[in-house]
């Protein structure tokens, strides 16, 4: 079949895609990264499928009850005959703690009348939730019969004493002889604003392998270049070109343009769109951080609205609404209290994110505590009546 080239190639042909890491992205958010297949609280909207990419293939998303990700499929439809046909699907596996824990990557294989399992890739974490060690599983015989996997990536993640992600070590199986060797090791640098901005990969023996680094502008709003520099090759410089309403509309380099369109009446900061793992982050660099074999980016995208079109490969993104299921139960047994005033609402000894919705499940504000408390101010809320979720708590208040 041939869907399955088709998608590998689109795989292939987009691997060069740039990253924008969203200028709203600081220092806290960066800390969630591990929570890749996890739709937040104040996104109303999930992407569900991206049709028409280069006329004839599609990309569809779906999510179960806890608004985890748990398939992202790939079709094909014949221009001729009009039959759709699935060349490679992508399946998410969960432990008991809504963890991700495998992708399962099923595709064509010769001899099988049915896609079967080409890769797993697994994660683990550690019990502050952030990812620590990753496995690739794949098929590396030359007999179409034979479907087992092997182990031939590995990666162990370091996190900074704030939490955030900063070392990545690698490495790779030997094909031949099935050992180990260590490949490279990536670092990742932050700038005084909290933001992600640099990437440099090293090889075993100290040499440079590749790096990256983002500029900003002075606000450090928006980013303006992503310069990209492999050993043995020449420095390659992504620009970015923002549309009146903040929106990157076109990004790339020489002769690779990427152009995009947006939807007005969609706000992006309440948009999900489904995201690479932070293992791909340290193994791929930021500019193939972009949505499933596209090139739209994703980190550090200061885009106000919601993608609408790839107007690179003609694929238009469809959402469906996103209904919130309350924030995570509290790290520890401690109940938070409400107090109230005339002109706030403050939650104490809180120990995650609190989030005030309205009663018809919008979320309206997400904010982490600091030193225990988080603080609401109701000065500009309309009149009437709100839920703030506290871990597993829910308060009802009235404005």
């Amino acid at each position: 079949m041939k869907s399955l080239h088709k998608a590998l190639a689109l795989l292939g042909t987009l691997a060069c895609s740039v990253l924008l890491l969203p200028a709203q992205m600081l220092e806290n958010d960066l800390k969630t990264l591990s929570d890749f297949y996890h739709v937040p609280d104040q996104a109303s909207y999930r992407l569900s499928k991206v049709i028409g990419v280069f006329g004839d293939q599609d990309i569809e998303f779906e999510y179960n009850a806890h608004n985890d990700i748990t398939r992202c499929s790939y079709f094909e439809t014949d221009t001729i005959t009009g039959r759709r046909n699935s060349g490679l699907y992508l399946d998410y596996l969960y432990n008991d703690k809504h963890q991700c824990i495998q992708k399962v990557e099923y595709g064509e294989r010769a001899g099988f009348p049915d896609l079967v399992v080409a890769r797993r890739f697994c994660y683990e974490y550690n019990d502050k939730g952030q990812m620590t060690h990753f496995v690739r599983w794949n098929n590396l015989n030359t007999n179409p019969a034979d479907t087992s996997l092997v182990e031939d990536y590995k990666l162990d993640i370091e996190y900074t004493a704030e939490g955030l992600p900063s070392k990545g070590i690698v490495h790779f199986v030997d094909p031949n002889t099935f050992e180990w060797y260590e490949g490279f090791t990536t670092t990742l640098e932050y700038n005084k604003k909290g933001q992600l901005y640099k990437r440099t990969a090293i090889n075993a023996d100290g040499s440079p392998f590749e790096s990256e680094e983002i500029t900003f502008d002075s606000e450090g709003q928006y980013m303006l270049l992503l310069s990209y520099l492999k050993q043995g090759s020449e420095l390659v410089e992504w620009t970015f070109d923002y549309d009146k309403n903040g929106n990157v509309s076109t990004l790339g380099s020489g002769g690779f343009i990427y152009q995009f369109t947006f939807m007005t009446s969609q706000p992006a900061a309440q948009s999900y769109y489904p995201l690479p793992t932070l293992a791909d982050l340290f193994l791929y660099g930021f500019k193939n951080y972009t949505i499933e074999t596209l090139s739209y980016p994703l980190l550090y995208n200061g885009s106000k609205e919601a993608v609408a079109t790839d107007a690179t490969n003609g694929g238009t993104f469809v959402y469906e609404t996103s209904k919130p299921l309350g924030l995570e139960p509290l790290a520890t047994p401690s109940q938070s209290q409400l107090v109230c005033d005339d002109m706030s609402w403050t939650i104490t000894n809180a120990t995650t994110a609190v989030a005030l919705y309205d009663l018809q499940g919008q979320c309206l504000q997400v904010a982490l505590p600091i030193e225990g408390e988080v603080v609401i101010s109701t000065t500009t809320l309309p009149a009437g009546s709100y839920l703030i979720k506290a871990g597993s708590q829910t308060f009802k208040v009235l404005r």
